[in-house]
């Protein structure tokens, strides 16, 4: 009898596309009830999703989290909160902890509530350049009192500044203050005065520096201004182009307009 039942499996029909284990199971005299190992002409009668978590559950899982984290990363950047302003130091001057709200409160005093939202915010990023040389002098005068820091101060060769162009014009900060040194350096990657103030780009030329740089101390704002004041003498004030799209400057130009027709109330 037993023989007879393993012949009739034996001969038994195959199915077209069996799978391995639906034939172990016909092989057995057992009956494939069992979704997951559906042939595949039954994964196509509506079996496929059943399947593909069976067989690919790790992928899904994994192609799953990605997907949900590239969502949540979009809506971060769309709904993020953006200041109305934002400004950055570039040179060899560190700015202390203590000073980064005096700057902003300057410039938060000075412009107006671009974006509307009844605040006004202004940002500062600082970014301490140093040529090798500056930086080899800097350690040195630290290490004569035998309390050497570890300079966090990014450096650049006077043979190739890319790195810090770069830098600078892919930023989200256009509005900058900079060492008059790197400015000479980097003064191909400023809106010149011209681009800004139009007719009234001659008015400054006294207090400009180049075709784009404005002296920040020789204008009413960086003289009078306490906030101000420990900034060095030579420090330049310049918009920079935008370098990966078309951006809009308007806040900028503004701010900048602002600064050299200010009046101390």
């Amino acid at each position: 009898m037993e023989e007879n039942k393993n012949n009739q499996n034996l001969d038994t029909p195959t199915p077209e596309f069996e799978s391995n284990a639906a034939r172990r199971l016909r092989l057995l005299g057992i009956e494939n009830d069992d979704k997951i190992h559906d042939t595949e002409v039954e994964i196509k009668k509506g079996n496929f999703f059943s399947n593909l978590w069976y067989k690919h559950k790790w992928a899904v899982i994994i192609s799953a989290f990605f997907i949900i984290l590239a969502i949540a990363l979009l809506c971060t950047i769309i709904f993020k909160d953006r200041p109305d302003l934002r400004i950055s130091y570039n040179g060899p001057f560190e700015i202390k902890s203590s000073e980064y709200h005096k700057i902003t409160r300057a410039f938060e005093n000075l412009i107006d509530d671009y974006d509307g939202d009844g605040e006004i915010e202004v940002t500062l990023t600082q970014n301490r350049y140093r040529t090798a040389e500056e930086k080899k002098d800097a350690d040195r005068e630290s290490s004569k009192d035998g309390n050497f820091e570890f300079d966090e101060s990014k450096i650049y060769s006077d043979d190739d500044i890319t790195p810090v162009s770069n830098s600078l014009r892919m930023s989200e900060y256009n509005l900058v203050l900079i060492d008059k040194e790197l400015y000479d350096k980097l003064k191909n990657n400023f809106c010149t005065l011209e681009e800004i103030l139009v007719e009234d780009a001659e008015k400054y030329k006294d207090i400009s520096y180049g075709d784009c740089g404005i002296y920040l101390k020789q204008t009413k704002f960086g003289m009078l201004n306490k906030d101000l004041a420990f900034l060095p003498n030579d420090t330049i004030i310049a918009i920079c182009k935008p370098a990966m799209f078309d951006k809009n400057l308007d806040n900028e130009f503004d701010a900048l307009k602002k600064i050299l027709t200010y009046e101390q109330e």
